[in-house]
């Protein structure tokens, strides 16, 4: 099976690979060496399975998510998503994010947020805009996800977007995740107390 790096994380390195006949990215945790060995390899697979279980999940749901060929116990197959990040377009000299991808992704995090699913990621560099005539959303790379009811860790997933986009961009984004999220005025309100207590912070260290 021929496969090729496209990129490399703190956690994972990204594979493209055929197989079974498929276009598809493996992701593949390496091992941490500075771990015992027994250890890391216990982290490394529980992570693989919650990550495995989190996009089974998600799809599920409905969320648009690459789908799943093959879990190893280090890595994953799944489809590949032909498209551009929102990250890249965003990048384009200032470009503005297309609507569609904006209220697409608040209403993917709010289904997964009311369903106790957490992205632990949730950035624009892990938002798929697909190259079809559709132009569908997909959400990437689960690998930090969990499994929680807390509302401090869903507003994180907020936080991590609002400071990615711009005012108007969020708002679109937010509009869309509120009117989809059972628990949203519960979510944002945690959001703004954080927001708060980071103010407080900077003027604390600002004295």
């Amino acid at each position: 099976m021929a496969m090729k790096m496209i990129s490399e994380g703190a956690e994972a390195r990204i594979y493209a690979a055929m197989i079974f006949g498929i276009n598809a990215i493996l992701k593949y945790r390496q091992p941490k060496r500075y771990r015992i060995r027994a250890l890391d390899e216990a982290i490394r697979v529980r992570r693989t399975r919650i990550e495995a279980r989190t996009l089974i999940t998600a799809q599920g749901l409905g969320v648009k998510v690459p789908q799943i060929v093959l879990v190893g116990r280090f890595g994953i197959f799944t489809t590949r998503i032909n498209g551009r990040t929102l990250a890249d377009i965003l990048g384009d000299n200032g470009a503005k994010a297309p609507a569609k991808a904006l209220a697409d992704s608040g209403r993917y995090l709010a289904m997964l947020h009311s369903h106790n699913i957490v992205h632990g990621d949730f950035t624009p560099a892990n938002i798929m805009v697909s190259s079809n005539d559709a132009k569908d959303t997909y959400i990437i790379d689960f690998g930090l996800s969990s499994f929680t009811a807390s509302a401090e860790d869903k507003a994180l997933d907020l936080l991590l977007m609002k400071r990615s986009l711009s005012h108007n961009d969020f708002q679109v984004f937010a509009s869309s995740y509120k009117a989809h999220c059972d628990d949203s005025d519960a979510v944002l309100e945690r959001l703004r107390d954080i927001e708060r207590r980071g103010r407080y912070q900077t003027r604390t260290l600002a004295v």
